[in-house]
Formats: C-alpha cells, sequence, structure tokens
C-alpha cells in the first residue's frame, strides 16, 4: 500500500529542498521511494457555482501539469492521478466532496479551492483526516485563526494584499473611503484587512457595503455609498463613464472602482 504523505515528511523534503533552491514536485522523489503504484493528487475544484469561471481554469491547468509530470516520468518513477471533486462554490458540498477524496479516492493531499468559505470548512475536515491541504483561497484564516498544522498557503492573502496597497492609497488619494465587498468568507475578510489598514494609515471608513454573490443589479448597493467618499476598494469592480471636461484620478491596480464623489454614468460592474 502507498505510503500516506505526513506534514512532517513533506516539511522535511521540502525545506531540504528549498535550501538547494530546487523545491518543485520532483523533490517528493525521497517520500515516495519506498512505495509503490500511482501517487493520487485530490482536487478540490470549484467547477460549478458562483466561481466555476475559476474553476474551469484551474481544472485545465491541473490536468496539463499531471501530463507534463507524467510525460516526464512521474515522480520517483510512479504515475501520478488526479483525482477532482467538484465542490460546487458551496462551502457544506464541498466539505463533503473533501471526504471523498480522501476516503474513498485515496488522495495524498489536497490542492484546495478557490472559494474561501469552501476553504475554510474544508481545513477542520483535512486535519482530522490528517491530510495536507494546500489552500489557494485568499481569506486570511486559512493560515492564521482558523488554520492548523496541515493547512498550507499557495499564494497571497487578504491581508498582505491590504498592509502592501492601502497605506500607499490612503496617503496618495485620499483619507475618506467606503468598502464594497462580496459578502463571503474571501470579501468579510478584505473587508476586515482592508478597514485596518485604512485605519490604521489615518484614513476612515465611512462605510462597509456587504454585496451577495447572486446580486444581479447592483444599484442598491452603489446607492449607499456616501456623498463624500473619495476612494473605494472592494471585491466588486464599478467602471464609470465620466461627464466631458471631469476630472478622473488614476486608480492603481488592485484597488477597485473610481471616487464616487465625482459625478459620472455607471456603466458596468463585475465582480473580482
Amino acid at each position: 500500500m502507498a505510503r500516506k504523505l505526513s506534514r512532517r515528511s513533506f516539511l522535511e523534503v521540502a525545506l531540504a529542498g528549498g535550501a538547494l533552491g530546487t523545491a518543485n514536485l520532483t523533490l517528493m522523489r525521497d517520500v515516495y521511494a519506498q512505495a509503490s503504484g500511482p501517487i493520487v493528487i485530490g482536487h478540490h475544484c470549484d467547477l460549478t457555482g458562483v466561481i466555476s469561471s475559476w474553476g474551469l481554469w484551474h481544472d485545465k491547468a491541473a490536468k496539463a501539469a499531471v501530463d507534463i509530470v507524467n510525460q516526464g516520468g512521474g515522480i520517483a518513477g510512479r504515475k501520478v492521478e488526479l483525482a477532482t471533486e467538484d465542490t460546487e462554490s458551496n462551502p457544506a458540498s464541498g466539505a463533503r466532496k473533501l471526504r471523498n477524496l480522501v476516503q474513498r479516492l485515496n488522495a495524498e493531499f489536497i490542492v484546495g479551492s478557490v472559494h474561501s468559505g469552501v476553504m475554510l470548512a474544508a481545513i477542520p475536515i483535512a486535519s482530522e483526516l490528517k491530510t495536507i491541504y494546500f489552500s489557494t483561497g485568499e481569506a486570511t484564516e486559512a493560515t492564521g485563526a482558523k488554520g492548523t498544522r496541515f493547512s498550507f498557503r499557495t499564494g497571497t492573502d487578504t491581508y498582505s494584499i491590504a498592509a502592501a496597497s492601502l497605506p500607499w492609497c490612503v496617503e496618495n488619494f485620499g483619507k475618506k473611503w467606503t468598502i464594497i465587498y462580496a459578502d463571503y468568507a474571501w470579501g468579510q475578510s478584505t473587508n476586515q484587512e482592508s478597514k485596518h489598514y485604512i485605519e490604521k494609515s489615518g484614513g476612515k471608513v465611512l462605510n462597509s457595503i456587504p454585496v451577495p454573490l447572486d446580486a444581479k443589479d447592483f444599484v442598491p448597493y452603489l446607492s449607499q455609498i456616501p456623498s463624500d467618499t473619495e476612494r473605494t476598494p472592494g471585491t466588486v469592480s464599478v467602471r464609470t463613464r465620466r461627464p466631458p471636461g471631469s476630472r478622473a484620478r488614476e486608480t492603481p491596480p488592485g484597488v477597485a472602482g473610481e471616487s464616487p464623489a465625482t459625478p459620472g454614468v455607471m456603466t458596468s460592474v463585475k465582480r473580482c
């Protein structure tokens, strides 16, 4: 029977590889060298539901990566298999599907959901099953307040985004802010971290506006923006068409929206 990948064995090999500047999947050969049969990687993928546009490409990329690894001889001579379960972009469904990946499909470790709500629901189960879970969602809690020794992060989080961008934005764009955020774990984390760094930098948050994930009409939420707001960061992006002669300030990458204080006609709204 294939040996289960433990946190200790993963860290020992990954840290050793990092010291040599060669930390990648081929480093796992020592972990699996004494085992036999395929290595099963679980993919907790958001194929349907509100963020299926992300899941579609995550699925394509995961399949392509497995093909490349197998064309190169696999890992330690063992073929890699990808076991995929659709989270349906739903925490309850995602929790059930994670158990299926580990208990029925024998996944050695999990590449996690980008939906922060699914991710946070999955971490306790992965920990219970002693299975490493690589979080791809950005909610800070995954490796913070709700993280465990089995939870790893593969990218950035809402804390690092807010800490890196908002002090500069407050200094250069204005002190009065309104935050518009998608009302689930990622947006809620974004709201919390953004508010903290705006206020820490001497700014003031006039209003925080939650927007349901299934919202199609954004006008009721945009109408809640106070008239003296100077900037609006958030997890929804607002594009406006300004009247001739009005002055628009450039918005840096990662800061959504344009100044609501300047009159304009909204032409499109999109979820980020």
